[in-house]
Parts: C-alpha cells; structure tokens; sequence
C-alpha cells in the first residue's frame, strides 16, 4: 500500500493565499477525479497541467501515485525522492520515502527499497504500513539470496558434470586413439614379422639352400668314402707283391 496526499482542504487555502487561476485548481480537481475512476494516464495529464502552477507536495505526490498505477516506476521514484529532498516535515519524508519504497520494490531493487523502508520508519517509527511492508521486502531479498545460492549450486553441480563429461570423453578418446596405435603398431610388427620369415627362407645371392648343403655335404661325404676304399684296395694290393726268396 502506497500514500495518497489528497487534502483538498489545505491545498485548497494554499491556492487562495497565492491567488492562483481557476483553471490550475481545475486541473488538480480533475487529476483527482480521474484517479478516483482508475483513469490514471488522464489524472496523470492533469496533474502535470496543474503542477506547473502549483508547486507544493501535495500534486508531486498524487503525480507520482498516477505514474506508480500505471508502472511507470523509475519515473514515480523520481518524484518520491524529490519530495524526500525538499521536505523538512517529517511526516513528509515519511510519507515520501514509503512510496518510494513501494516504487523501488516494484522495480526489484530490493536493497535500495528497504533502506527507503527504513528511512520512513526513522521519521515515523509508528507506521505499521510501512513496518509491514519494510518485513516484505526483507523477506523478499532472503528468498532472492536463496534463490541464487540454488542456483549457484545447480550451476557448479552443473559445470562440475560438464567437466567430469569432458574429462571422461577426453579419457575415451586418448584410449580410443592409443587402441588404434597399438593396432597399427602390432600389424607393422606382424608385417616386420612376417618379411624376416620370408627373408629366412630365401636364400641370399651366391648362397646355398640349406637342403643343396646338405646334398653337397653328403655327395662330399660319398666322394670320400670313394676315395678311402681307392686308397684302401691300393694298400692291399701292394701288400700282396710277390716277394721271391733268395736261397
């Protein structure tokens, strides 16, 4: 709930005592009207017709009210700070800082609405609106701060998973990409393998097979057994000479 300054009767003795036109008292008596029919973009007109001759609280007040109906909150601040700036009645910057708090509170600007809150209270410490209104706020920011510690965590378990996914991807691919070398590199030894089996079995320029050896070795073992039994019956046939005796 926001104040609402409206006293016809005061503004009313103000307006005699400067003498001012009938027209800029109508003005002021329509802006009210229109703001009592929920018209409050033509109460707002008027109000800026009649603020231009009367200056006072009371038009800066039901000014800012009509810009706060229509949500024009930034611009009904303006106001409320402005009258909280030029008032040395208390009750004024009471009245002046409530509703600057419910204009602050609506922006979500919650610190800078409680202070308000408090500012009205420090000069009308019996105002249970403004009272109630300032434990709303507070309990707004307590829900806000809440708010963006869940999220914060939902954030960091957030980026936490993130990170364990990549990491694990990472992990994935590294094996992946070492499988595929210790492939490549089994098949390069198996070709290697197979080349030096291959290099084995065939025999190098004026080289001999292993089989034409041993054919060789034994066709020279066959010549020798030959050449023994040669020299073994030349021996014996020696030895059968004939030896006349020589009596």
């Amino acid at each position: 709930m926001f104040k609402y300054i409206s006293n016809i009767t005061s503004l009313f003795i103000f307006l005699v005592s400067l003498e001012v036109g009938a027209q800029d008292l109508n003005h002021m008596w329509k802006g009210n009207n229109a703001y009592k029919d929920l018209n409050y973009e033509e109460a707002e007109q008027n109000y800026l017709k009649s603020a231009e001759a009367l200056p006072g609280n009371d038009v800066a007040f039901n000014l800012g009210n009509a810009l706060y109906k229509q949500k024009k909150y930034e611009e009904a601040a303006k106001l409320y700070n402005d009258i909280v700036l030029k008032s040395e009645s208390k009750t004024d910057k009471a009245e002046a800082y409530h509703n600057l708090g419910n204009a602050l509170l609506k922006s979500q600007k919650l610190d800078e609405s409680i202070n308000a809150y408090k500012q009205a209270l420090r000069n009308n410490p019996g105002d249970e609106e403004t009272r109630y209104n300032l434990s709303y706020a507070m309990k707004m920011k307590q829900q806000q701060e809440e708010k963006e510690d869940q999220n914060q965590d939902k954030q960091d378990q957030e980026n936490k998973e993130n990170e364990d996914q990549d990491k694990q991807d990472q992990e994935n691919k590294e094996n992946k990409d070492q499988e595929k070398q210790d492939k490549e590199d089994q098949n390069q030894n198996n070709k290697e393998e197979k080349q030096q089996e291959q290099n084995k079995e065939q025999p190098k320029p004026n080289e001999i097979s292993k089989q034409d050896a041993e054919r060789l070795l034994e066709n020279l073992e066959n010549e020798e057994e030959k050449t023994q039994e040669k020299m073994q019956l030349k021996r014996l046939k020696s030895n059968n000479t004939k030896i006349e005796n020589d009596w």
